[in-house]
């Protein structure tokens, strides 16, 4: 695959050193430029996807730089970037004006700009939330903001067509009307964290699945007596449901999978066990130095009195695999007061998450799996709630509520 070519240019060679070390570690090609009376010459021969250009600059500044980019026939592609100390309004209006594709004040972070430079160039993992309910469906005017479907997420990959999907609960089925509105022609892969109803209930009504031509791999955990395909052909069965998982016209392929780390379709992917009945797995992905973990049914429980941790090493396993993740998506079902009502049940209260995202260095949490009972205003509360947890003990984490049909960049 061709490496993407990003240019810098800009009158200080220290900050050209430093981007250049930064992107071409994140795996661009990189051109940096320090004087910009000659920088069209050498643009025209890098053919740049992306060019990060300062405004004040000798000779020619960037501005001016830039029309000449968007005049250029040859360059008529590239994304650009200004970036400048100037804080103006004036000057932000004049870059868009000539055609640049955002504008950056310095000073900046080196992450702030690799990030904004993957999402011009749409590489950055691309994470939507099709359900986000716990157990069963809450079609109610209370489950309007936050959606009432179940479990079911989106994980849109740079350069790949191949659709990835992470459980099949009610919200797929939005999901294949979706993916069919854009084209007819769909393959994927479907990962399932278990075979609990409200995690597979979708399957049935995943449309995609029913054209001949499709083509989907449906990957997860045995159940403990027979195997993923067998209990995926009892779902669509008499007298459970009237169309038989034979009569989908799309390929589906089963690959049964357990803890460790696996190689599918090209994606690194790992799982370990999650703390929930049945057999139950927790997914990260790895592309690109990414790391995202989805984790919809895990029971975190707390420490006992003394310090008795009932979960021993286990814990440290699950922070193990959480530590560094730039989003963890994460079961936080319950209230803290209703947990001990609930303890052994499979499911996490959002204070217990909190913590251990923070223990393990999470970059981003997303509470999921929420409660049937909680509606929108407890959804609200809770976010509230949540937000002054990480305040009031300066928690330097980003953490929110998950809402159907939002859509992440990672």
């Amino acid at each position: 695959m061709e490496l993407k070519r990003i240019a810098v240019v800009d009158d200080d060679e220290g900050i050209l050193k430093i981007l250049h070390k930064v992107f071409s570690k994140a795996g661009y090609e990189v051109l940096t430029l320090s004087r910009s009376v000659e920088a069209m010459e050498a643009l025209l021969r890098f053919r740049p996807h992306l060019a990060f250009i300062d405004l004040m600059m000798p000779g020619i500044d960037g501005i001016t730089l830039c029309g000449q980019i968007k005049a250029s026939q040859e360059l008529s592609s590239t994304k650009v970037i200004i970036f400048s100390a100037k804080k103006f309004l004036a000057d932000r209006r004049t870059a868009q004006q000539m055609g640049a594709d955002a504008y950056f004040e310095k000073p900046f972070h080196y992450r702030d700009l690799l990030e904004k430079a993957r999402s011009i160039l749409l590489e950055q993992i691309r994470v939507r939330f099709w359900g986000v309910r716990g157990s069963i469906p809450t079609p109610s005017p209370r489950h309007v903001l936050y959606g009432g479907n179940t479990p079911c997420i989106q994980v849109r990959i740079p350069d790949r067509e191949s659709v990835l999907i992470f459980d099949a609960g009610t919200g797929i089925r939005n999901l294949g009307h979706f993916l069919l509105s854009k084209r007819r022609s769909w393959h994927g892969h479907l990962f399932l964290t278990h075979l609990h109803w409200d995690h597979i209930h979708g399957i049935p009504f995943f449309d995609p699945a029913y054209l001949t031509g499709n083509g989907f791999m449906i990957l997860g955990p045995d159940p403990p007596k027979g195997s993923l395909q067998e209990a995926i052909e009892i779902q669509m069965s008499t007298p459970y449901f009237p169309v038989g998982l034979q009569d989908m016209g799309a390929q589906l392929t089963f690959r049964s999978i357990t803890e460790g780390d696996h190689m599918v379709d090209g994606l690194e992917i790992s799982c370990i066990a999650a703390n929930h009945p049945g057999s139950t797995l927790m997914y990260r992905l790895r592309h690109q130095g990414c790391r995202l973990i989805y984790a919809p049914d895990n029971e975190i429980e707390p420490r006992g009195k003394g310090g008795m941790d009932p979960m021993a090493g286990a814990r440290e396993k699950m922070r193990s695999f959480f530590e560094g993740s730039d989003l963890l998506i994460h079961d936080a079902q319950y209230l803290p007061d209703e947990y001990d009502k609930r303890r052994g049940w499979g499911h996490s209260s959002w204070t217990e998450v909190v913590e251990m995202a923070s223990q393990a260095n999470v970059r981003r949490l997303i509470l999921f799996h929420h409660d049937q009972h909680h509606g929108d205003e407890d959804l609200d509360a809770l976010s509230e709630s949540c937000q002054a947890y990480l305040y009031e003990r300066r928690i330097a984490m980003t953490a929110s509520v998950a809402r159907e049909g939002e859509e992440l960049l990672v």
